[in-house]
C-alpha cells in the first residue's frame, strides 16, 4: 500500500472515532461555529455546523 493510502486510512480511522470528532468539534467551536450531531437510526450520524 502506498504511503498516501496508509496516511489517508489512518486519518479516516481517527476522524471516525469519538476522539477525532471531539477534536474537530473543539476546533470548529474556537472558530465560532455551533455544532449539532444527529443520529439517524442505523443509518449513521450527521454533523451540522
Amino acid at each position: 500500500m502506498p504511503s498516501n493510502d496508509r496516511a489517508l486510512h489512518v486519518l479516516r480511522a481517527w476522524l471516525d472515532s469519538w476522539a477525532g470528532i471531539g477534536r474537530v468539534a473543539v476546533a470548529m467551536a474556537r472558530q465560532g461555529y455551533d455544532l449539532q450531531l444527529t443520529r439517524y437510526d442505523e443509518k449513521g450520524w450527521r454533523a451540522t455546523f
